[in-house]
């Protein structure tokens, strides 16, 4: 019996040193992995003692080893409060919940998503307010790109929490696993999931300075030194914040160009301009359109054929039907949101479009890009040299 309980710690400690391998240079990070390598060793010690609680311990491994989670699930609701009675056994050292933790980490460490997702989703419905459970099974989700659905976990789960307290616990203890899991992002390449994450977090908070900071933070990482700006200058007088605000700064200052010129292409009196639309996947899928510049659109229209023909795989969303203004009159036409319009490097977050039949006009004009996108920025067109430039 001995064995398996040492063949446990030892597993353990083996995924804790994986860990600790593929982690960033964190002082933070190497004591916690220290801490839980002690914590193994500890709740070794508890159960050798009891041989009772070792053969239910050994059977719960058996259920993990053979990726039984229902039934592993089930064994550690029924037997949780009777592990407590240990002698040195509490919440925070329990063996069950430790080994389960492990489980899980090995299970995200060996990217097998879909056990992860499964033992994760099991444990969230019998304890949906365990912080950690809920932070596996929003990897799970990350890890299969459904990011927005990941964060969507987050606070519903938050929303249902009713004592002040509790809510607190919770939230800071998301708030510290967000700071770490940002450092693991980015240690492993990884900085365009941080980027979907911490967009997704704004949205549902959109005055939330820390995490501005951050989003920003990771677009300095990523060489986007314009994109950082725009983001960073509405909160660069937060005294709480000034240390990195005054870093990212000083990163974007030293490589940062504030005007763009960008080539546009001549047809007759008007100008067409190369445009991506993009959706908010890990790997985005993008749609490369030429759209004619009309300062005197309200917003941002693509053909109706083109968005059929090339719009099919982008993630977007119908918002409303309005009523627009064309050559013969008002139409009723559908308006979509996207994730983003870019020109350039400038770009447009969660930005609006509509749909229509365009008149052929004989250019190669797939839209018109309208006032919804241009106003966000200050703009200037060259017409002598076909140029369009653009600045914050």
């Amino acid at each position: 019996m001995k064995g398996f309980i040492y063949f446990a710690l030892f597993f353990a400690l083996a995924i804790n040193w994986y860990f600790l391998a593929t982690m960033p240079d964190d002082v933070e990070e190497v004591k916690t992995i220290q801490e839980q390598k002690a914590l193994s060793k500890e709740v070794a010690q508890v159960i050798e003692h009891n041989e009772v609680f070792t053969d239910q311990f050994n059977a719960f491994l058996l259920m993990l080893n053979q990726k039984k989670w229902r039934d592993a699930v089930d064994f550690y609701r029924n037997e949780y409060a009777s592990f407590l009675k240990l002698n040195g056994v509490t919440e925070q050292n329990h063996p069950l919940t430790s080994q389960l933790l492990i489980t899980l980490q090995y299970l995200l460490a060996e990217n097998e998503t879909e056990h992860l997702s499964t033992l994760a989703n099991y444990l969230v419905v019998w304890f949906p307010q365990k912080v950690e459970f809920i932070q596996f099974q929003m990897m799970g989700l990350i890890q299969k790109g459904k990011i927005n659905q990941a964060i969507d976990v987050y606070f519903l789960k938050s929303s249902e929490i009713s004592d002040i307290e509790q809510k607190q616990v919770f939230t800071d203890s998301f708030d510290q696993w967000l700071d770490k899991q940002l450092l693991v992002w980015h240690g492993n390449n990884s900085d365009d999931v941080s980027e979907l994450v911490w967009q997704k977090l704004l949205k549902y908070d959109t005055q939330n300075v820390k995490w501005t900071v951050q989003l920003a933070q990771i677009l300095v990482w990523q060489h986007r030194y314009k994109q950082a700006k725009s983001v960073i200058d509405p909160v660069q007088f937060e005294w709480d914040y000034q240390d990195q605000i005054s870093q990212i700064f000083s990163e974007i200052n030293m490589n940062y160009n504030s005007n763009e010129s960008i080539n546009l292409e001549k047809v007759g009196s008007h100008y067409l301009v190369d445009a991506v639309f993009s959706d908010n996947g890990i790997t985005p899928d993008v749609v490369d359109v030429k759209l004619l510049i009309d300062t005197g659109a309200s917003y941002t229209v693509i053909d109706q054929q083109v968005f059929d023909d090339y719009f099919l795989y982008v993630d977007k969303k119908r918002t409303s039907m309005v009523t627009a203004n064309t050559a013969n009159g008002q139409v009723e036409a559908q308006m979509y949101e996207v994730f983003e319009i870019k020109i350039g490097d400038y770009s447009v977050n969660n930005i609006q479009f509509i749909v229509l039949d365009l008149p052929d006009d004989g250019s190669s004009a797939q839209g018109l890009l309208g006032m919804n996108f241009l106003e966000y920025f200050k703009f200037n067109i060259d017409q002598s040299n076909s140029v369009l430039t653009l600045s914050y």
